[in-house]
C-alpha cells in the first residue's frame, strides 16, 4: 500500500491532513469518515483502500491498538512519502467496525450514538481472476457482467450500476462489449 491509498481516502472522505499534527489522530479521522461513506462510495474504493479499512485499521481500532498507517508505518508524518515495501497484517483477521461510542470511550469521552454495522466483515482479501476482492459488491457486479447484464439489472441487484469497473477492466486489457439487448459482456483477456 502506498500514498495512493492515502490520497484516495483523503479525497473521498474530505479529511484535511494539514489539520492534524498527530498521525494517529489523522488515521482515526480517516477511519471515522469512512464509516459515513455511502455503500456506493465504499464499493468504489480501490481494493487497497477497502483492505486497509476492513482488514488492517478496524481490527487495530477495535483492539484499542495504534491504527497502522497505510503502509504499516505508524510514525510517518502526514505529508511524508510512504514506503511501499512494508509487511501487511494477516488478511484472515475478522473485525467489527468501530462505533462512535467505542471511539469516544477510547479517547475517554462519552458518545451519543453508535456507528453503523461493519462493511465487508468477512473479506479474506482473496481476489478473483480480474483482480477484484472476492465478496465485495464490485466482485458480484463483475460476475454479473461476465454472464452478460445490463447496468439496470446490476443497479436493481446491487444498488449501483458499477459501470466504472467495466472501464477499468477494459483499460486493463479485458474485453468489454455491448450486446444488442443493452447488456454488457465482460470477457477475461486470457480467454
Amino acid at each position: 500500500m502506498s500514498t495512493d491509498v492515502e490520497t484516495e481516502l483523503v479525497k473521498v472522505t474530505k479529511v484535511k491532513p494539514d489539520k492534524y499534527t498527530d498521525r494517529q489522530d489523522f488515521l482515526a479521522a480517516i477511519l471515522k469518515a469512512m464509516e459515513k461513506l455511502s455503500d456506493d462510495d465504499f464499493d468504489n474504493l480501490s481494493d487497497e483502500a477497502a483492505h486497509w479499512h476492513s482488514v488492517i485499521a478496524v481490527p487495530a481500532f477495535v483492539a484499542k491498538e495504534e491504527i497502522p498507517d497505510f503502509n504499516g508505518n505508524e510514525e510517518a508524518e502526514v505529508a511524508e512519502p510512504e514506503d511501499e515495501t512494508a509487511d501487511e497484517p494477516d488478511v484472515e483477521a475478522e473485525a467489527e467496525k468501530p462505533t462512535k461510542k467505542k471511539a469516544a470511550k477510547a479517547k475517554g469521552k462519552t458518545a451519543k450514538a453508535p456507528g453503523k454495522e461493519p462493511k465487508y466483515r468477512e473479506l479474506s482479501g482473496e481476489k478473483d481472476e480480474f483482480g477484484v476482492v472476492k465478496g465485495t459488491k464490485t466482485s458480484q457486479a463483475v460476475a454479473m457482467y461476465v454472464k452478460g447484464a445490463s447496468t439496470n439489472e446490476i443497479k436493481e441487484e446491487l444498488g449501483g450500476r458499477f459501470y466504472n469497473i467495466l472501464k477499468k477492466l477494459k483499460a486493463d486489457g479485458h474485453k468489454v462489449e455491448k450486446l444488442e439487448n443493452g447488456k454488457w459482456k465482460l470477457t477475461h483477456k486470457g480467454k
